[in-house]
């Protein structure tokens, strides 16, 4: 885990300015529930900002949500084409 400490959100989130998709689990056991919002409060410019928090009640609530891969990918897809669709 100290390797990934060198790597920090916040020496780039203000260049980030394309559209943004932040996936989070409920009971991540790596990732604080209140480093989502440090993070969102991060992307100043982003074109657009989605985020999505996964549940227990999903079954994605772990890490990476490994419970529900299946939803996960759909959510990703589904905005995937609505980018797309914009852009048209």
């Amino acid at each position: 885990m100290l390797a990934a400490n060198k790597y920090e959100y916040r020496n780039v989130a203000d260049k980030i300015t394309q559209d943004f998709m932040l996936l989070g689990a409920e009971k991540d056991h790596l990732i604080r529930i209140g480093k989502y919002k440090d993070v969102i409060d991060s992307l100043k410019n982003v074109k657009l900002l989605t985020y999505r928090m996964f549940t227990e009640n999903e079954n994605a609530a772990s890490h990476c949500n490994t419970g529900n891969p299946k939803l996960v990918l759909d959510i990703i897809i589904s905005w995937i084409k609505v980018i797309k669709n914009r852009e048209k």
